[in-house]
């Protein structure tokens, strides 16, 4: 009770313990508190919004400053930048240590927003392009994400050999322009994909 009640208060790597000494019929009981520094988080570099940061960040909810969930921030924050179209967003932490306070500092360098600029689908007959653009769930404008890319082509391979084309290859094509002073925080995204559709075997 006496550690929930100091994590609470922000000293999260507050330790109680108690040792009890039995003298004939009573019982003594003492207890000792470290409760370590007041812990602190603060963000540098590219800004993360403020509603998004508890969540990704979730020391308090947690009541813990351990090391793990400290690396798990990390790849929940670069994760958060990724599928906002920020393919080389890179965030860290270190620990800035005071007798009385800790602040624990995560520093983040976004890079630059990848967007879609088009979608090009090359190679297909059997399968209409109507069919197939909606499994790839990219459209000019929106943040070009790698994952969502992948599970396109995936859902096109399946599609492909539920047609009795088990032979079919599907591979995304990724080009990126090589930007300007001018679009330094911005870069357009060509994404094609490359279809083989081999020899159904559908009888």
């Amino acid at each position: 009770r006496y550690e929930q009640a100091l994590r609470g208060r922000g000293y999260y790597e507050a330790r109680v313990a108690y040792t009890v000494d039995y003298r004939g019929v009573d019982a003594h009981i003492r207890v000792s508190v470290d409760r370590g520094p007041h812990v602190s988080v603060a963000f540098s570099g590219d800004p993360l919004p403020e509603a998004d940061r508890a969540r990704l960040v979730p020391i308090r909810a947690e009541g813990a400053a351990d090391e793990d969930l400290l690396e798990d921030s990390v790849r929940g924050i670069e994760n958060y930048l990724h599928t906002r179209g920020y393919r080389d967003a890179v965030a860290d932490y270190r620990r800035e240590e005071t007798p009385e306070e800790l602040t624990i500092r995560f520093t983040i360098a976004r890079g630059p927003r990848y967007v879609v600029d088009r979608v090009d689908v090359r190679g297909q007959s059997a399968l209409g392009i109507d069919t197939i653009t909606p499994l790839i769930r990219l459209r000019p404008g929106d943040p070009f994400v790698a994952a969502t890319l992948d599970d396109g082509v995936n859902a096109i391979r399946i599609t492909y050999r539920e047609r009795g084309f088990v032979r079919a290859t599907v591979k995304g094509v990724v080009t990126t322009d090589a930007g300007t002073a001018a679009s330094a925080t911005e870069r357009r995204v060509q994404v094609g994909v490359e279809i083989d559709e081999g020899r159904s075997e559908e009888h």
